[in-house]
């Protein structure tokens, strides 16, 4: 008898190990995914990139400290869980087209977020829901809530978040967080010397910025046409990134050559 027990608890461990490696991989691969802090051990060092929150307004380094009062100061997505989702709706405007939105609670505030695509708001194949602070913003206090007397209301906060959002512009340690209204050109260098490479032109804070992407790059993915249909918001790499000029007029007057010298030269800054 003594011997089928020690059998038995000998074969439930070998199946727990297993099973328990498997869930924390599968957490630490989830959180990798969607950029989320990873847990430390005495061994690890995570470095927390520093980066202005579009929400509050503030500078989140991803630690936290005592009472968190915007949900992402530990990261640029928040997991939404059941409990705290209020609704996932789409505007009525009246327009050609409607807005689709998440609207969700934390500590007892309400918060929108612009479904403009899988970037805005993730979910896991747990069906986890992770909402993304470059596509969100506070709408009032739980307190204040209700879907049906405030609906007009909630339409005119989700149309504002959708132009904040196209025309944005954030600035984190390693990115630049680039809102598509902003992004002015797409495309492949000319110069045989110039390897080919795919950059995008774009409009920063002081003035026009070009990001070089890839080299061998194809003029059927990386043209104007191709971006303008994609994600609202793009994060560039600032290694990658020079200065191009100052105004649309200085751009407008210069010459091409100079235009795929500084991409390459851009994109070979971040190769080094």
């Amino acid at each position: 008898m003594i011997w089928i027990i020690i059998l038995v608890i000998g074969i439930g461990i070998m199946v727990f190990w297993p099973v328990y490696d498997r869930i924390k991989w599968r957490k630490a691969e989830i959180q990798t995914d969607l950029g989320l802090p990873g847990e430390t051990t005495s061994s690890t060092w995570i470095k927390h990139a520093v980066w202005d929150c579009p929400v509050c307004g503030k500078n989140h380094d991803g630690r936290k400290t005592g009472r968190a009062s915007c949900p992402f100061e530990d990261g640029s997505y928040f997991p939404v869980w059941k409990e705290q989702l209020l609704d996932y709706e789409v505007t009525s405007l009246g327009g050609a087209f409607e807005l689709p939105y998440l609207a969700w609670e934390y500590d007892d505030k309400v918060y929108l977020t612009y479904r403009s695509n899988t970037s805005a708001v993730l979910k896991d194949q747990y069906g986890q829901i992770y909402a993304n602070a470059y596509y969100s913003a506070l709408f009032c206090r739980k307190e204040e809530w209700d879907p049906y007397k405030t609906k007009r209301e909630i339409n005119l906060a989700v149309k504002e978040l959708r132009d904040r959002v196209l025309n944005s512009m954030y600035e984190s340690e390693e990115h630049y967080i680039v809102g598509l209204d902003r992004i002015l050109d797409m495309s492949v260098t000319r110069e045989a010397s110039c390897a080919e490479t795919g950059y995008v032109i774009w409009r920063g804070e002081q003035g026009i910025y070009v990001t070089g992407i890839r080299t061998g790059a194809s003029i059927d993915i990386f043209n104007y046409d191709r971006i303008s249909r994609s994600n609202a918001v793009h994060r560039f790499d600032k290694p990658y990134t020079r200065r191009l000029c100052g105004t649309l007029d200085e751009l407008r007057e210069m010459p091409q050559d100079e235009i795929d010298a500084q991409a390459y030269g851009a994109y070979m800054d971040g190769a080094k």
